[in-house]
């Protein structure tokens, strides 16, 4: 959220900054720290699998990288899968399907796990 607030305050679509920041706060608020997932992590009681659109102008692909660097610092489950030629949405049909099978596989091999 944080990294979200910064890029549309730099944006022209400054109105879309100034609503977060009057729900959320701002950038250093104790209360976006509180709910950031990646400050979350070692609550984290199940395998978790990120996928990540490498042209995604929203979410940097830093941020989800930094998020299984701090899984694996816990000694979490998780999984991140880049698509390359992806943005924030999915639209190509081919890696839609490639997805939704990385996704079964995993959901197999991780269904019933829980960590305590």
């Amino acid at each position: 959220i944080k990294e979200w607030m910064k890029t549309k305050k730099k944006e022209k679509s400054f109105f879309a900054y100034e609503v977060w920041e009057a729900a959320l706060g701002t950038k250093d608020s104790k209360y976006l720290n509180k709910i950031s997932p990646i400050n979350l992590v070692e609550n984290l009681n199940k395998p978790l699998l990120i996928f990540h659109g490498r042209l995604d102008r929203r979410v940097s692909v830093e941020q989800s990288e930094n998020m299984i660097i701090e899984l694996n610092k816990f000694e979490k489950d998780a999984k991140i899968e880049i698509l390359e030629n992806e943005g924030h949405s999915i639209r190509d049909t081919n890696t839609l399907g490639y997805v939704l099978d990385v996704s079964e596989t995993f959901f197999k091999e991780n269904g019933n796990k829980e960590k305590e």
